[in-house]
């Protein structure tokens, strides 16, 4: 199973709790680059070769190297453990795909379902969440901010 990436930037509410938390993100460079610009160290995560050599190059060029990295790996088979924060990018291919339902009504729970168990058996008690996108489902989010496509839920993991 794979977590797929969007290509779109993400929204101003998005970067700024990004910016302002330090951690992981899965891949996007930008935001990789600008908590990293904020004086904190931040890994982005990836599958496509390309994108995390163009993450490498911008990062070198911007004069971020030292305080970025990014692996070429799946998500779900690298360990979150030594992370305070993480940001997770919901896209498309995590709704669910319905006969009855609109996709774009019913967001499919089963791939943030796995993430969410994922974080949870990972990340450290009061470790940071923040989902983009699409909410984790069986936990309760600290703050809610934007709505639609815009809208990120920030999450404190409970104790493990």
């Amino acid at each position: 199973m794979e977590v797929p990436i969007e290509t779109r930037k993400p929204s101003k509410i998005g970067l700024f709790f990004i910016a302002a938390t330090g951690g992981i993100a899965t891949a996007i460079s930008v935001v990789v680059l600008a908590v990293a610009k904020r004086g904190f160290k931040a890994h982005g995560i990836e599958l496509n070769t390309w994108l995390v050599w163009y993450s490498r190059l911008q990062a070198l060029i911007n004069g971020l190297s030292s305080d970025t990295a990014f692996h070429k790996q799946d998500l779900w088979k690298h360990h979150l453990g030594k992370y305070d924060n993480v940001v997770i990018f919901g896209v498309d291919q995590m709704v669910q795909k319905t006969k009855c339902i609109s996709r774009s009504l019913l967001p499919s729970f089963l791939q943030m379902e796995d993430i969410e168990k994922k974080f949870n058996s990972e990340l450290s008690k009061d470790s940071l969440v923040i989902a983009c996108r699409f909410p984790l489902p069986n936990t309760h989010p600290v703050v809610t901010i934007g709505h639609g496509v815009d809208t990120v839920w920030i999450y404190k993991i409970p104790q493990n």
